[in-house]
């Protein structure tokens, strides 16, 4: 990619790295609030089943504003909803920080949630429209995942850090600044590539040449090719591993005596395959199979989400550290081919409009997979159970897998 922006107190920079960048600020700032954040919501709901169904709304929130975002982009500049919607995150997440813990603070990050899910899907599409070809869409992918990755080992890592030396207070203020900052390079970027699509789209045809679809159309369109279809059935029991490897696995360190530093240095280190590896597989699509590369991601989360389990009853943290980063070899294998897998099956006039489709399938498994989740803690608070359950349900999807074309 020749296409370079200026800001004025950074250098030459190519346009295939900013974004991906200025994301993996926003990622830190995000994986600082999260390590924290858990207990709090655990505090005022004294309950793993409840967080379950308080998770699951924030989950079903996602969904309904993502249904609308399309219709967002038609009526204002994407690039100045992301700056509002970073900047608005950043307020929210100081205020929660300085309210007592209570119920407030659940409302609070409903609202944080909403404008979260509008900056992950705008952050995402801006990479694709900046994309040429396939050839600079998989550099841009590769850029964006491993900028992603590295955000979320540092993250933990500094908000770790942050705990041990000082305290929650202080963890939020860091995440509310680097979301902040997000915003602020945002606000310094005048590429006029980006400019020319971030162009106020009200329908007119004349401006854009595209038509308007409504999700009823889309959905239609997008389960009429065979392979996205398989490729949405596949994601509902794979993505359960987010489910016990997010909030649940900051819950179950706690429950077994990790202090949140531990924690957080346990988060950080498990994504260091992420960063060595998504990459690299990349590049492997264009000798391997797809079907062959997601076997192997399948078998490895799903086996060793069990295995995890099996860690936690032992507690034993040489289990529990090598489970972790062996399922997060898998999923640094299954999250950009899954990416990939959709690009490759997508006509490029339909990536936008199918883009909200293909993230449906996740936000899904945040509404039910949760619910599921709850169910099972409320009949076994242990939390074992919810690994075992989950990890066979990830490797039933293996008859999926088997069924792809590619």
């Amino acid at each position: 990619m020749n296409q370079s922006f200026k800001i004025p107190w950074m250098p030459h920079i190519r346009l295939g790295w900013v974004l991906p960048f200025i994301s993996m600020l926003f990622f830190i700032g995000v994986s600082t609030f999260w390590l924290g954040f858990p207990l709090m919501v655990l505090e005022v709901l004294k309950s793993d089943g409840l967080i379950g169904l308080f998770y699951a709304l924030l989950s079903l929130v996602s969904i309904i504003v993502s249904l609308f975002i399309t219709y967002l982009l038609h009526k204002w500049k994407s690039l100045n909803i992301q700056i509002y919607s970073l900047i608005g995150m950043s307020i929210l997440i100081v205020i929660i920080s300085l309210v007592p813990v209570g119920p407030i603070i659940l409302w609070l990050e409903i609202l944080r949630n909403i404008l979260s899910t509008i900056t992950y899907f705008l952050f995402s599409l801006l990479m694709i429209e900046i994309a040429k070809n396939e050839s600079d869409m998989l550099k841009i992918e590769g850029h964006s995942f491993l900028l992603s990755n590295i955000a979320w080992v540092i993250g933990p890592l500094i908000a770790g850090g942050i705990i041990a030396i000082s305290n929650q207070f202080i963890l939020f203020q860091v995440s509310a600044f680097l979301t902040l900052l997000s915003s602020i390079l945002l606000l310094s970027f005048h590429h006029p590539i980006l400019k020319r699509l971030i162009t106020v789209n009200k329908g007119n045809k004349e401006d854009t040449g595209k038509k308007i679809h409504s999700f009823k159309d889309n959905l239609i369109d997008y389960f009429r090719d065979k392979e996205l279809a398989k490729l949405f059935l596949l994601t509902l029991p794979v993505q359960l591993i987010f489910i016990t490897f997010g909030v649940y696995l900051t819950l179950m360190l706690n429950s077994l005596g990790y202090t949140l530093a531990m924690i957080g240095i346990i988060g950080g280190l498990r994504i260091l395959p992420c960063v060595f590896i998504e990459g690299w597989i990349l590049k492997l699509t264009k000798r391997w199979h797809f079907k062959s590369l997601l076997w192997l991601a399948v078998i490895l989360m799903g086996t060793f989400t069990i295995v995890l389990g099996f860690g936690f009853i032992a507690n034993s943290a040489i289990i529990i550290m090598s489970s972790l980063l062996i399922a997060t070899i898998g999923i640094a294998i299954y999250e950009p081919l899954r990416e990939v897998y959709f690009f490759k099956n997508c006509l490029p006039e339909d990536r936008e409009r199918f883009n909200t489709i293909h993230r449906l399938g996740p936000q899904l498994v945040g509404v039910f997979g949760v619910i599921l989740a709850g169910g099972i803690l409320m009949i076994d608070k242990s939390m074992v159970s919810l690994y075992f359950i989950f990890g066979l349900l990830i490797l039933s999807s293996l008859t999926i897998v088997h069924r792809l074309k590619y």
